[in-house]
């Protein structure tokens, strides 16, 4: 089965929404016209919410439940990484990463999926698409593709058709790429930064400086989504749709560049500098 695009699959999508959990961490962004909602299955045990496209087909679900055994985990016979998260933190304080891969389902002669989401980046979790909080409780962030009948099709090949669709790099990935966690008990990822642009605050494994029209949550989630999902820009630049960020040279830095510099793709506008920490 193709992958499915949306009429607007052919630029990257605008993530104009924000979603945060009531505990304030967990968080992700996501376009104009999707929705997010609980499941009928959401519990007081099991907590989930689902995030939708302007079409009402489920794209990811968002779930915390307690550790333990998954019934029916959708488990990939292999995947390929997309990115790390420097601001989605597991148990231990390791970044997550994106990745997909194909899962042949329960029996032959089914269709097989292809599954997308956040996973351990080090292997201390081993279950595909879940990540251990260190409270009793894991995370999971994932969603499903349907593809062919498992026997009559290249599920490794189906899998990296998906990974390079439209809908998938232009309107999955972005959303991936600003998801947001940190561990219980610790202090915010991103705190808020005083307006004016001259305001400095840390998020993920940088310290923000200089901001200008974004909050340091934004300036976190942008500086992941270049990182994760821009294309190269130059020698040492890398950019998407929407954002241009450049990383200074050894001299650059030794003569007071920051770390990193980013700007609005259309308008140039400076957003940010930041520095690894």
């Amino acid at each position: 089965m193709r992958p499915r695009a949306s009429p607007e699959a052919a630029q990257a999508a605008e993530l104009t929404q924000s979603f945060t959990t009531p505990d304030g961490s967990i968080g992700f962004r996501y376009p104009q016209g999707w929705t997010v909602g609980a499941p009928d299955a959401s519990t007081p045990e099991t907590r989930a919410w689902l995030l939708k496209d302007a079409e009402g087909a489920t794209v990811l679900m968002l779930a915390i439940r307690p550790d333990g055994q998954i019934a029916s985990p959708v488990t990939p016979t292999s995947t390929t990484s997309h990115g790390t998260l420097p601001g989605a933190l597991d148990s231990h304080g390791d970044p997550v990463r994106i990745a997909v891969g194909p899962y042949p389902g329960q029996s032959a002669g089914v269709n097989m999926l292809v599954a997308y989401g956040i996973t351990s980046n080090t292997g201390a979790d081993r279950l595909f698409g879940h990540i251990s909080r260190g409270d009793g409780t894991m995370v999971s962030f994932q969603g499903t593709q349907q593809g062919g009948i498992n026997t009559s099709v290249d599920m490794a090949a189906e899998a990296d058709a998906f990974s390079k669709s439209p809908r998938f790099r232009e309107e999955i990935l972005p959303v991936l790429s600003s998801f947001t966690m940190r561990p219980v008990g610790a202090t915010p990822a991103a705190t808020a930064a005083p307006t004016g642009g001259t305001g400095a605050c840390r998020g993920g494994s940088y310290e923000y400086s200089g901001l200008e029209g974004v909050d340091c949550a934004e300036a976190t989630a942008i500086l992941q989504e270049v990182e994760s999902a821009g294309r190269p820009a130059g020698a040492r630049g890398k950019e998407t749709d929407r954002y241009h960020c450049f990383w200074s040279s050894a001299g650059e830095k030794s003569s007071g560049a920051p770390d990193v510099q980013c700007n609005a793709q259309t308008s140039g506008r400076h957003l940010f500098d930041a520095n690894v920490r």
